[in-house]
């Protein structure tokens, strides 16, 4: 719990308000979080990408998992919203039929709400499946990781369509350091961060804090999209989004 307290405070010295992490975390988290002064941006950790279509029991243990961890720590302070699935995979939403995918995304959202009415409820999308776009989540969000600026300005204001009068948040944004190198990494959030700025984004978050990520229970070696090496070890990265973060307060880390 030590080591949660202290990333939790250097987080929050970097001038972040918020993170987010993919499970709805433990209180252990939590505390850390709200002693820091941090707001924590939940995942739902479901069978996502399995064929919920013909095999119902994925989604019926999602929703048994969501009201259980709502139930548990749904009113904890530090916690202010939840995505109920990130980046469903864009073959499988063609498998299962995108009316059916949105279908679930809403009745996850209808589920938590109904809960913890006073959470954040969104989906964390991509540009492969912006077809399905929960109509009921709280704020759009999307997980973007173009590594042109041209290219990111083009896109950003499609979002706004995606949305309608929904705000809209870029859920990651980041760049890998063992193939692109750190100072690319920096200069990448300069512009980045600038775009989404000017492109009125309600928030961003940068993917990630610390090269050391986990999934599936295994460490993953082989990309590094930290702002922070493996040791702990400040990038260049780190500095361009404290600077960042000092003019505006939209933006988190996880």
């Amino acid at each position: 719990s030590s080591d949660v307290c202290s990333s939790d405070l250097r987080i929050k010295s970097s001038g972040a308000n918020a993170i987010r992490v993919y499970e709805i975390p433990d209180r252990i988290l939590l505390d850390a979080a709200h002693h820091a002064g941090l707001a924590v941006f939940a995942g739902l950790r479901w069978g996502q990408g399995m064929n919920s279509r013909d095999e119902p029991k994925h989604l019926s243990a999602a929703k048994v998992t969501l009201a259980q961890q709502l139930t548990d720590v749904g009113q904890h302070p530090a916690l202010v919203g939840v995505y109920v699935a990130n980046e469903i995979p864009a073959d499988l939403v063609r498998w299962m039929g995108p009316a059916f995918v949105r279908d679930v995304l809403e009745d996850l959202i209808s589920l938590g709400r109904s809960l913890a009415p006073h959470l954040l409820f969104a989906y964390a999308n991509y540009p492969s499946t912006e077809y399905v776009e929960p109509d009921n989540a709280d704020f759009t969000a999307f997980n973007i990781f173009l590594e042109n600026e041209s290219s990111l300005r083009a896109y950003l204001p499609r979002l706004h369509h995606v949305a309608g009068d929904r705000p809209v948040v870029i859920s990651e944004f980041g760049l890998d350091t063992q193939r692109n190198g750190i100072e690319r990494q920096a200069a990448t959030l300069v512009w980045g961060l600038r775009a989404m700025k000017e492109a009125g984004m309600a928030g961003m978050t940068v993917y990630a804090w610390s090269d050391r990520w986990w999934n599936g229970g295994r460490e993953m070696s082989d990309w590094a999209f930290g702002l922070v090496d493996r040791s702990g070890e400040a990038k260049p990265a780190l500095a361009v989004v404290a600077a960042a973060f000092a003019e505006t307060e939209i933006f988190s880390i996880h």
